[in-house]
Formats: structure tokens, sequence, C-alpha cells
């Protein structure tokens, strides 16, 4: 049978600082433990958020004490009046917390509700961040005694606040475990994939009056230029009939890569594709698709086209390449220097990887889990 541990977790940073913005993760991990139960969240300063907390009993001590009330008593002078009405409230939450389970602390500013707990057989984990060591106010001496006294795991976010809860409170390094804020991978942005350089993934954007469209040009260039490279072609219109482009798949037969083309029937199929490709050319002299260009500068797709194309001007004010017309193969060596330069950043691209994996809330999750366990056996 398995053993389920109640989690006490408290915020109280509520803006866009790095432990308000990364404590959703790890809640929404936690939530879907079998051997966890979030008992309560308590968020000390009002959730802000677009999407408020779904798991455990969530608090918001901010609205429960009415801090617009609480900031006028400031404003006259009355400090330790607001800062009981907030002591109130964070004491009527706290009443129902567990006696057993983990409290965890999300950064040290969280260390005043420590004085409203209600004994018990807790182990207490604090996590710490930037933002205790590089708060405007610092924390006061008599707070971090009673935080030092209370908690059982020390957690660090980065180096630089290990070192300086080392040195500035006296907390043994070695009991200070570097454990990075939680993120999700699932919002990982385009620019931290990894390029193949033997690879092309090619979006042409030609035209399906063939005499004014250059994509078999353009595509002859590239295999000379770079003999070897396997290239992927989207074809970035929507041909709901391919026969529209029968000539210009004609010319793709000859060199060979007929059948890597794919050619979109829907506007959805077309867009859902544009953010996996290297670069994005339009073949053509005109038309009017500032519509793919749009879409593929948003997913961080490099765009080439000629000079007389009514996109070109618009383009170039955005950071895009413009070639002038008929330049061939300064088009093809455009596609081609693209690549290469997200060939260059491979190194540092795969470094990114490597920390967006450490910081994952799959991984960052895990390892707090297996630190508590490890410390109640």
């Amino acid at each position: 049978m398995t053993m389920v541990t109640p989690w006490t977790v408290v915020s109280h940073t509520a803006d866009e600082s790095l432990p308000a913005s990364t404590l959703p993760h790890l809640l929404t991990w936690l939530d879907q433990q079998p051997d966890v139960a979030l008992h309560s969240v308590l968020w000390s300063a009002g959730w802000v958020g677009p999407d408020p907390y779904r798991h455990g009993r969530f608090h918001d001590v901010g609205a429960a004490h009415e801090r617009l009330t609480a900031n006028l008593l400031r404003g006259v002078g009355l400090a330790r009046v607001a800062g009981g009405l907030a002591g109130r409230a964070v004491r009527s939450v706290l009443k129902g917390v567990p006696r057993t389970g983990v409290l965890y602390l999300n950064s040290a500013h969280s260390a005043p509700v420590l004085r409203y707990l209600p004994p018990g057989d807790r182990v207490v984990v604090t996590h710490l961040h930037a933002i205790d060591r590089s708060t405007e106010r610092p924390i006061p001496s008599e707070r971090v005694a009673s935080l030092i006294e209370a908690t059982h795991i020390w957690l660090a976010a980065d180096p630089d606040t290990l070192e300086w809860a080392s040195q500035t409170w006296g907390i043994d390094r070695a009991g200070i475990q570097l454990v990075p804020a939680p993120t999700d991978e699932s919002g990982v942005r385009r620019s931290i994939r990894v390029t193949d350089p033997d690879h092309l993934r090619l979006a042409i954007r030609g035209s399906t009056w063939f005499r004014t469209d250059h994509s078999g040009r353009l595509v002859q260039l590239i295999q000379k230029m770079r003999p070897g490279l396997d290239i992927e072609i989207l074809w970035a219109d929507v041909q709901p009939e391919v026969r529209h482009i029968s000539p210009i798949l004609h010319d793709l037969r000859q060199l060979g890569v007929e059948d890597r083309v794919t050619v979109p029937a829907t506007a959805d199929e077309l867009l859902e594709g544009v953010p996996d490709v290297d670069v994005v050319a339009f073949s053509c002299p005109d038309d009017d698709a500032w519509g793919i260009v749009a879409e593929a500068q948003q997913a961080e797709v490099p765009v080439v086209c000629f000079d007389t194309h009514r996109c070109a001007r618009k383009l170039e004010e955005r950071g895009g390449t413009v070639v002038p017309y008929l330049d061939l193969p300064a088009m093809a060596e455009t596609v081609l220097n693209y690549l290469d330069k997200a060939r260059a950043a491979g190194d540092e691209v795969e470094a990114q990887r490597r920390d967006l994996r450490d910081r994952a809330v799959t991984t960052v999750g895990p390892r707090i889990v297996r630190l508590i366990e490890e410390l109640r056996a």
C-alpha cells in the first residue's frame, strides 16, 4: 500500500520573479504523484498569475486580510497593525495544516509562517532563490535564526545563492543541495532545437505560374553547392489540387527530391509545418504571402526573398534577407549560410538543452522528493 505524504507549500512572492513563475510547474507535477497529497498551498502576498492554482487547498492570504485595508494602515504609519491582520489570516489557514508530512517554503521570504505553525513532526524544506539574496530589504536576523532552526533540507536554485547562504548565514555548504527552480519543457522555444548540418528542411514559396517560378533551379544550386545534403521541402502554399504545381514537381523529380516534398492541403497543415523548417525561401518574384513571413518570424525561422517581392522592405526591416531578383546563387548561398549558422551554434544550443533538462520539473520534482525520503528513512 502506498503511503501518502501531505504537503504544505508556502510562497511569499506573487510577482513575476523566478520563485513565483516556476512554483506552479512543481505543484502540477506534485499533484500527479500518487504518494503526495497537496493539502495546502499558501500564497501570502496574493496570486496575480493568469491561472490560479487548482491543486490542494489554495489560500490567498493577501485577499484574506484585505490588502487594501492593510496598505492604508501602512500608509498612515500603522504597519504593525497591518502585519497583525496578515498574521491572523495566515494563522487561520495554518490551523488546518497537517502536523506531519512536508512543509515546503519557496524562498526564505516564506519564513514568517513558521511562527504561526502548529507544532508537529514535519520535514521542513527551504528552497532559496536569487530573490532571497538580492532583495532590497534583507531578511531580519531573528527570522533567519528561526528559519535555520526549523529547516531540515536546504535547497539553492543557483550556485551564487548557495555560496551566499553559506557565507552570509553560516550554513554548512555541504548541507545545501543545488536544485534549480523547476521549469516546463513544453514551452521551449524553437531556437534551442539542434539543427542537423547534413539535413536541410526548406520551405519554398513558389508560383503556380511555372514561368515565374524558380524553385527547381534553387534546389539544383543548393545541391551543387553542398553535395550530399539531404533536402526536405515544404511547399509553403495551400494546394488542394497538386496538379496546379505539376511542372514544379516535375523539376523536383528530375533532381531526385520529389518524394521529400510535402504539399499542404489546408492552411492549418501549412502553419503547423512552418515552425519545423530551417529556412523559408520565396522563389517567385512576388505574391501576397506576408502571413507566411509573419508565421516564420514568430517561430524564429529565417526568411529570404527577391528584392522584387512586395514583402522585401518589411522583411529586411525585421531581420530577413533580400537578394537581387533572379540572383539564385545568392539565394542558395543565403539558405546554406543560415544552416551553417545553426550548426555553429550547435554546442551552445546543446548546452541550453542540457540546462533545460536539468531544470525540467520532471527532473527537479523527483530530486526534491528523493531528498526528503532519504532524510525520513
